[in-house]
């Protein structure tokens, strides 16, 4: 070290306080961590009728959690948690964020929806339609399943079975949910065995929301 070092590195020991000094190539490097921002959430709509949308919001960034807000309010990491499309029928604003792991949280991104849809007004339906010669599957886009036994919190006796299950007891050659040929759904109550009954339970938990 040159001596004007030597003399700063001898008053800073003698103040009692602790510099770390550069000496040149070699005498010590530092890194840095860089700190990236969650790419923003896009929005994607889809029709649904007389105006309403079914909206989508999506992140570039695996593993991203979306946060969004229906009245106008910034959202946080306390607002609604994005889970599935959802129907907007009325005159709103989303506001939507990621935050991600390791990320700083996203910019907001924000729509705005003026659909001016009437009341009473018909703006989401499921007809069961079927245009096959045999039963057909409910639309797997809107409706899922609660399967299996448990009592359900009040001691149901059923077994739930999915579409086209053959998980014992339910079986493919007596169905207990399926859209018919006559284009109604059908929710079959069945007793394959004594003391055994099967049903079916449909939800559109995780593909939409209302």
């Amino acid at each position: 070290m040159s001596n004007g070092r030597k003399i700063q590195l001898r008053r800073a020991l003698a103040t009692g306080i602790l510099f770390l000094i550069g000496c040149g190539n070699g005498g010590g490097s530092t890194s840095t961590t860089q700190t990236t921002q969650a790419a923003a959430p896009t929005v994607s709509t889809t029709a649904a009728q007389n105006g309403a949308v079914i909206v989508s919001l999506a992140s570039a960034k695996a593993g991203a959690t979306i946060y969004y807000t229906v009245d106008g309010s910034t959202p946080t990491t306390s607002s609604q948690i994005y889970e599935a499309p959802f129907l907007v029928a009325s005159n709103l604003t989303v506001n939507a964020m990621a935050a991600a792991p390791g990320d700083t949280n996203s910019s907001v991104t924000s729509q705005a929806f003026a659909p001016n849809i009437s009341s009473g007004a018909l703006v989401w339906n499921d007809e069961f339609n079927n245009t096959t010669n045999a039963n057909a599957e409910p639309n797997p886009a809107v409706w899922t399943y609660d399967t299996g036994a448990g009592g359900w919190g009040n001691e149901e006796l059923e077994d739930y079975c999915g579409w086209n299950s053959s998980t014992s007891p339910c079986t493919t050659t007596a169905p207990n949910v399926y859209v018919g040929t006559d284009g109604y759904l059908h929710i079959v109550a069945e007793e394959p065995s004594a003391g055994v009954y099967t049903s079916a339970r449909l939800k559109t938990e995780g593909l939409i929301r209302f």
